[in-house]
């Protein structure tokens, strides 16, 4: 069984693994989440696909990945919607497929949307 350090160390590792992955793969791709070992919580701070790349999955593939890893540890994740202006209406089906909600009076967090583990 893992000690809670050995837990927090892997989490940051895996989440520098998926943003390493991605962002070679995809020039052009940012995907930033940390995690918050105080609230348990696993915060997207950023997620860009470049307009030229949308549509492929890729976003998808992220969310899909950060998702499968957060149930496996029962981690809540958490992040502020900040579209390009027009996108808001995408934007907020995107993460509503992949589980985030809209934060309706979780004051422990700032952010927009939170996603429970499954």
């Amino acid at each position: 069984m893992k000690t809670f350090s050995q837990f927090i160390q892997e989490s940051q590792k895996v989440l520098k693994i998926i943003d390493r992955k991605y962002s070679r793969r995809y020039p052009g791709v940012n995907i930033d989440a940390s995690y918050d070992k105080a609230s348990n919580r696993i915060r997207v701070n950023q997620l860009f696909v470049p307009p030229d790349q949308r549509g492929k999955g890729i976003g998808t593939r992220i969310m899909k990945g950060l998702g499968k890893y957060a149930d496996k540890n029962n981690i809540q994740m958490t992040l502020k919607q900040d579209p390009d202006k027009g996108r808001e209406k995408d934007l907020d089906n995107f993460y509503n497929k992949h589980g985030f909600l809209p934060n309706r009076g979780d004051s422990t967090t700032k952010d927009t949307h939170i996603r429970n583990p499954r």
